[in-house]
């Protein structure tokens, strides 16, 4: 999916995400953040989650937006899931 499909689904589950947020663009190193940006060095979308403690792994490299914006939603829904299990 593209980035504007992804922001319309991004919606539905933010609020189940609990501490954790959402960084589209750039790539940050702060906990508790799931993200996507473009790595204009090696001209790749890069998709990566950290944890705390700084944990920091990228969990996939691409030429492919969509495919970026695929994998980022599917970490996310994941992530809202493992929140709603623990929290009932």
């Amino acid at each position: 999916m593209k980035k504007d499909e992804f922001l319309i689904k991004l919606k539905d589950i933010q609020d189940s995400l609990g501490n954790w947020n959402v960084e589209l663009g750039e790539e940050t190193f702060a906990d508790f953040i799931i993200g996507c940006f473009f790595d204009e060095t090696i001209g790749k979308w890069k998709v990566y989650v950290n944890r705390e403690r700084g944990r920091h792994s990228i969990r996939l490299v691409t030429e492919n937006e969509e495919e970026a914006f695929d994998k980022l939603l599917a970490i996310i829904k994941f992530q809202a899931e493992n929140i709603k299990y623990w929290n009932n």
